[in-house]
């Protein structure tokens, strides 16, 4: 990480549900646990505000460059996403436990039905349908709200991690109602600097 966006940065076209952009998100609730994490172990890169999102579906490979994504790919993209999204419902998460992989710390997303798992499906089958390649993953059901990365990997800052996360393994934080859904260009931290909207697409 570097001025707040992965270095060196990687680009693709994705789905994603800003939690700033979405009426009602329990955005104070998501700000107080990552206070936590911070006090916990400071010096990680914490999601600012902007950046806190779930994400639907990338849409592309990574590209090292955001110009390879050219203006008959974008469209393609966007008409295969207004295909899928604009019929759809929103959706209802509730925000609960927070968890870790890799490097990055989350909050868990559990849906109240399983629209989100059938959106990612269809829209994986729209795109592959127009000759894109999406990130798909088997299973479409796991949903998370990334809080924080660990870019201090050192023993002691780990040990502090990993103990605040299992004080707040069961930690409720609200619900989320996803009524928004944007067509981005962006790295995979959704920086500011590197992050445009494409298209934002109202759920019913």
């Amino acid at each position: 990480m570097a001025d707040g966006a992965t270095d060196p940065p990687d680009w693709c076209v994705s789905t994603i549900a800003r939690l700033a952009i979405q009426p009602g998100a329990p955005a104070d609730a998501v700000e107080r646990v990552q206070a936590r994490l911070a006090d916990a172990c400071p010096g990680q890169f914490l999601y600012p505000p902007a950046s806190l999102h779930v994400s639907l579906l990338g849409c592309t490979p990574r590209r090292t460059a955001p110009a390879t994504f050219g203006a008959g790919q974008v469209a393609r993209i966007r008409d295969a996403c207004a295909g899928v999204l604009g019929g759809a419902r929103r959706v209802e998460l509730g925000l609960r436990g927070i968890g870790v992989q890799g490097c990055q710390v989350f909050a868990q997303a559990i849906p109240d039905h399983d629209t989100w798992a059938h959106l990612r499906a269809e829209l994986e089958d729209a795109l592959m349908a127009a000759r894109e390649r999406p990130i798909g993953y088997p299973d479409k059901r796991p949903i998370h709200l990334n809080l924080l990365r660990m870019t201090d990997a050192a023993p002691e800052a780990l040990d502090r991690m990993l103990a605040a996360v299992e004080r707040l393994r069961d930690e409720p934080l609200g619900a989320l109602a996803v009524s928004r859904v944007e067509l981005v260009v962006t790295d995979f931290v959704v920086s500011r600097r590197h992050t445009r909207t494409l298209e934002t697409f109202a759920l019913g």
